[in-house]
């Protein structure tokens, strides 16, 4: 046994009846907001390779500077995923207007999860990529989730609007964002001094100060959603910023919970990429080899077993302090 050792649904988990809504209406919401970004940027219904990968389902495209590129090379699941260019002048995102169409009751609750893989991406000192913006009927900000730089260190600043347009952030207290595909998920909730904007990452609630309460937001609800560089002026806030980030699985609710992706690592010849392994056991086990490729990325908690008769491990895989990586043979 090799051991190096320095110590991831088309569906939301559980049935819609679980989610406690009565109204209807979140069944219409999930039906055509739940699109993971695989199925958004291919075929209407989902079927792993059976159309060319494109943005053809969102509701609306930005992107002046030609910088989406939906990309199998950024697919978390299935065959689609997009990679969004930071070109320092456009921004560029996709738009889904979901929120918009359900009125009776408008939307003030509203629960996206999307997957994040931030390795490509040089961010300017002190800089700030806006990578997911909720908006009103009238194009108005309701929420924003903010990938900042901080002394090097990435983190996730949120920022909520009230009623009158003043905003809460935050700063200060943001939640840490690691490499790898992290999946990052807002819930938000409109209320008279009780209103709330709450962030998981991998499926872990963030600590309360890294969260947003007691926001006065009443009057507010979310129309449209934009996913990826939603910056307005990247050529001012941007300056410094180069690369790409990579987007997959988006979906939405207006309440519940989406849960993460556990992505199967077992069958006969075993390519393990754009897999991240959270903290625990898992095994893996491939029947005829298990190769190492492109952002799999053990955390540090996370023990991972791999049986096969071969296994190749890429000169630049890596095992952070605290995390475990086993090769065994059947």
């Amino acid at each position: 046994m090799l051991e190096i050792c320095q110590f991831m649904e088309r569906k939301a988990k559980g049935s819609l009846a679980s989610h406690n809504d009565k109204s209807g209406y979140f069944q219409r919401f999930l039906k055509k907001s739940s699109i993971a970004l695989a199925v958004a940027l291919g075929a209407t219904a989902y079927l792993p390779g059976a159309m060319a990968c494109t943005t053809a389902n969102w509701g609306a495209i930005v992107d002046a500077g030609a910088n989406i590129d939906p990309s199998i090379n950024a697919s978390l699941e299935a065959d689609c995923g997009l990679i969004v260019n930071i070109d320092g002048a456009n921004p560029a995102y996709v738009v889904d207007n979901t929120p918009g169409t359900l009125t009776s009751p408008s939307v003030s609750e509203y629960v996206a999860r999307f997957y994040l893989a931030q390795n490509g991406l040089v961010l300017g000192a002190g800089e700030e990529l806006v990578v997911f913006e909720a908006l009103d009927a009238s194009s108005n900000p309701v929420f924003s989730v903010i990938l900042r730089d901080d002394n090097s260190v990435r983190k996730l600043k949120l920022v909520a609007y009230e009623n009158g347009g003043s905003s809460v952030t935050n700063m200060g207290s943001e939640l840490t964002l690691a490499d790898g595909w992290r999946a990052i998920q807002v819930s938000w909730k409109a209320g008279s001094g009780t209103g709330s904007l709450a962030l998981k990452v991998d499926g872990v609630a963030a600590a309360a100060p890294q969260n947003l309460a007691n926001l006065s937001n009443d009057t507010l609800t979310v129309s449209s959603v934009k996913l990826g560089v939603v910056n307005t002026s990247p050529a001012v806030s941007l300056a410094g910023s180069s690369g790409n980030v990579m987007l997959d699985a988006f979906q939405s609710y207006r309440q519940g919970d989406a849960g993460t992706i556990d992505k199967n690592c077992s069958g006969d010849s075993i390519l393990m990429k754009h897999i991240t392994f959270l903290p625990g056991s898992k095994t893996c086990v491939g029947t005829t080899t298990i190769q190492t490729g492109e952002l799999l990325t053990i955390d540090s908690g996370a023990d991972v077993t791999v049986i096969s008769p071969q296994v190749q491990l890429q000169p630049s895989f890596s095992v952070p302090v605290g995390g475990a990586f086993r090769v065994m043979t059947p």
